[in-house]
This record gives structure tokens, C-alpha cells and sequence, in this order.
């Protein structure tokens, strides 16, 4: 990695903190995108919507993941993952997928922040919500 890393926060914002982090790193004279699957309910900001949430069929879903994985990989050093999730997280096929081995082969940091109901343990859940 030469000079500075560049830095990607994805595939969700939760609470602004990607978006946030990414305008302090900015501040500091780092490349620092935030990327989501999806945009949120609260109206956190992004540089970037991948349009590929799950009002899409999964094959779409995938596809436009995947593709934006390849771009990012060649683009960013430094991956910084939120909510429990990377951007080629699937769980509907009774199996998890997902690209951090992929990442690491290719010599990429890797960062996971977890908030909210993704480290809740369910029975500590106020809401008793089913994916907490």
C-alpha cells in the first residue's frame, strides 16, 4: 500500500457512524467512501447506494454485490464492515457467504464494527424484535 490507504465503510450506515468516520478520515487527507446495499430508514447519508437490497431477488442482489465487490477490491485498501454484515453477505441459502477470505488473499485490512441489535443478545432486545 503505497502513500495513504484508501478506505471503504460499508454495506450499512448505522447511527451516521460510517458516515461520520469517513468525513473525519477525509479530514485527516484519506480517500474514505461509505457504500450501502440499501439506504436506510433515518436518512443517514452515503457517497455511494448499491441499490440492492431485498426488495430485489436475490440473484440481482448478488450480481450488483458482486460486481461492485470487483471494483472495490482493486480500489480500496482498507474495508471497514458495519452491522455484522461485508457486501456479499447472504444467509437466505442456509449457508453465510461472504468475501473476507477473498479480501485477504488480496492483502486487504479488514475492520468489523458491530452496533446495535447486531451484538445484542436477543433476550437483552427492549423490542423483542425476531432479528435482533
Amino acid at each position: 500500500m503505497a502513500g495513504r490507504p484508501k478506505i471503504l465503510h460499508a454495506p450499512a450506515d448505522v447511527g451516521g457512524h460510517a458516515y461520520g468516520l469517513s468525513r473525519g478520515e477525509r479530514e485527516l487527507g484519506y480517500e474514505s467512501d461509505v457504500v450501502v446495499i440499501s439506504s436506510g430508514p433515518f436518512g443517514y447519508r452515503f457517497d455511494r447506494n448499491l441499490d440492492a437490497g431485498v426488495s430485489y431477488p436475490i440473484w440481482k442482489r448478488l450480481v450488483r454485490r458482486a460486481s461492485f465487490l470487483a471494483h472495490a477490491a482493486r480500489e480500496y485498501d482498507v474495508f471497514h464492515f458495519n452491522f455484522g454484515q461485508t457486501l456479499l453477505t447472504v444467509r437466505q441459502l442456509g449457508h453465510v457467504f461472504d468475501e473476507l477470505a477473498f479480501l485477504k488473499r488480496r492483502g486487504k485490512t479488514v475492520f468489523v464494527t458491530y452496533q446495535g441489535c447486531d451484538v445484542r443478545p436477543k433476550a437483552a432486545c427492549t423490542f423483542r424484535q425476531a432479528h435482533c
